[in-house]
């Protein structure tokens, strides 16, 4: 109750939302307690002698995408978010790869 009391506006919000602190109480023990689970995340698991040849796979496949993204035509006055977005995705694939491949680096340290 002390956070509303300091805060007037939180107060005012929630009541425009009809929202009560019981519910976000709840959903706070919920989410603390682990009864919400998040799915686990597995590594994927290679053999050394796949590893050149994923590599050399995923090499190509991130460049093929940065040739592609590099010779987009961007229009005047475009909005950022697109290609942004376009960017991220390239980023996060190409990480997905290669994080777990590091892994696999005797000499990480």
């Amino acid at each position: 109750m002390s956070i509303l009391k300091n805060n007037p506006t939180l107060e005012r919000w929630m009541q425009s939302k009809k929202m009560k602190i019981s519910t976000l109480s709840v959903l706070f023990v919920m989410s603390s307690s682990g009864a919400i689970a998040a799915q686990p995340s597995f590594l994927p698991l290679f053999k050394a002698s796949e590893i050149p040849t994923l590599c050399d796979a995923n090499l190509k496949k991130m460049h093929k995408q940065v040739k592609k993204f590099e010779n987009k035509k961007i229009k005047n006055n475009a909005r950022s978010s697109a290609y942004l977005a376009e960017w991220d995705n390239i980023l996060a694939e190409a990480s997905d790869f290669i994080s777990p491949i590091g892994l696999y680096n005797p000499n990480r340290g």
